[in-house]
């Protein structure tokens, strides 16, 4: 473009010679565009992907950098005669404080709003859904967008593409998402390969680490790449804090511990009044006293009591447990379940996987059920339930998308199925092999209702 506008001069003389504007520059040649004096303006300034003037992956933790030159430029414009304030974005995978440097200078971290998938106007005016979400795996791919509009654009951008293509292949649309994200969010890479080296030579050499000293090379500690838990051991916390993302009455403080499992040898109680100090329970590997608080118990089968139970680190002592069920109607139900599973001052929790229970919740008491599920799990956990909920593909009703969609199954395999279940329904899986024997090993993986 610029050799256009300047015909005959040679780039790097243009580079060379060109001089750029300061900012307040240009912010005073905009206010004079508007018929204002900037003295007297009031401007909001959006500087959009910071991350870009990084040189280096640490350069917001480096006072010295050109990078942490450039923010504390940018700040000095809300000490300047105008009134200018100044939004920052930036691509990241760490956290805020993680990121930049502390400062005493006042920063505001500003929530990022989560976007429901879009709806648009076709021709006839009607208003439909950008995704369709009655397909499973759209849904999961939505779903793992995060309420990101970036990817879900990109998202949309590669089920397009796979539409122009008339591919159903789940395998090419992952593909073309991951190039998209990749191409825009490049830069929040968390770590680096100059870290991984730091990382693979420390390994490979054996090199003996302090648990709070930096890894060589890098400004990453031994903890923040071992710990097995996001929260230190020995540490005070909270119910609340443990159980983010569940509906909970009331809160719990005490003493974190890295958990082992162990299973029961049989049927338990798992009310705190039932254990006294010197109590152990017999389980597949060893007697584990609950009261250490170091161990989570799954009970043994069909037990009267809670499913699952682990002994808090807290005076006095208390249970946690937990239950899970199917299905639950309601008040009644819950307070059923609890009181046979858990004392009056423990904590007990229940998971099910009704979209959502409408129950009070007694004090010391919580929920997770199809409406906090993946609030509560995570994104991975909550492609999981809705798997779960989808259940293994109905024969004699996929869809050939479905079908094609499936590990194994092409478009002549898919054909083969859809045109043998039109002659007549396929009643059972040895029914499905007798008929199409070759195969055998695919079928198993289809559910098989009864056909009417």
């Amino acid at each position: 473009m610029l050799l256009q506008l300047l015909p005959g001069k040679k780039l790097c003389d243009v580079f060379r010679d060109y001089k750029h504007p300061t900012p307040i520059e240009v912010l005073r040649l905009l206010a004079l565009d508007s018929g204002q004096d900037l003295e007297s303006a009031t401007v909001v300034l959006v500087i959009d992907g910071i991350q870009s003037f990084m040189e280096h992956p640490g350069d917001g933790l480096n006072r010295e950098s050109r990078f942490y030159s450039a923010l504390t430029n940018i700040g000095d414009f809300a000490v300047r005669n105008s009134f200018i304030t100044v939004c920052c974005t930036a691509t990241v995978s760490t956290p805020v404080d993680q990121f930049l440097v502390y400062t005493h200078r006042k920063r505001v971290v500003l929530p990022v709003a989560s976007l429901d998938p879009p709806s648009v106007r076709t021709n006839n005016n009607i208003i439909r859904p950008v995704f369709d979400e009655s397909d499973h795996v759209i849904k999961v791919l939505v779903d793992d967008c995060g309420g990101h509009g970036r990817a879900l654009e990109s998202l949309k951008e590669a089920i397009d593409e796979e539409v122009r293509h008339g591919s159903h292949n789940v395998g090419s649309l992952m593909n073309r998402l991951y190039a998209r994200l990749h191409d825009r969010y490049s830069e929040a890479i968390a770590i680096t390969s100059s870290t991984a080296e730091a990382m693979a030579r420390a390994i490979l050499t054996r090199t003996l680490l302090q648990p709070d000293d930096v890894l060589p090379g890098t400004n990453i500690t031994p903890d923040r790449l071992t710990i097995p838990g996001v929260i230190s051991e020995g540490k005070e916390t909270s119910v609340k804090e443990v159980h983010r993302g569940a509906r909970l009455n009331g809160d719990l403080v005490f003493n974190n511990h890295h958990l082992e499992l162990e299973f029961s040898s049989g049927q338990v109680d798992t009310k705190s009044t039932g254990y006294s100090m010197d109590l152990a329970i017999p389980t597949e590997h060893n007697n584990v006293h609950v009261r250490e608080g170091r161990h989570c118990i799954v009970n043994g089968q069909s037990a009267p009591y809670g499913d699952s139970f682990l002994g808090l680190d807290t005076d006095p002592f208390r249970m946690e447990v937990h239950q899970c069920k199917l299905t639950t109607s309601g008040d009644t139900d819950y307070l059923v379940e609890r009181t046979k599973a858990a004392s009056e001052d423990d904590f007990f929790i229940l998971f099910t996987s009704k979209d959502r229970l409408n129950v009070e919740l007694p004090p010391l008491s919580g929920i997770v059920d199809g409406s906090n599920w993946k609030e509560y799990f995570g994104p991975f956990a909550g492609k999981a339930f809705i798997f779960a909920t989808v259940g293994a593909l109905d024969i004699n009703t996929a869809t050939r998308k479905d079908l094609k969609r499936m590990r194994g199954i092409g478009k002549k395999i898919a054909q083969s199925i859809i045109g043998e279940r039109t002659k007549k329904y396929f009643e059972s899986l040895e029914d499905a092999c007798e008929r199409l024997p070759k195969y055998r090993r695919l079928l198993r993986d289809f559910n098989y209702p009864h056909a009417e």
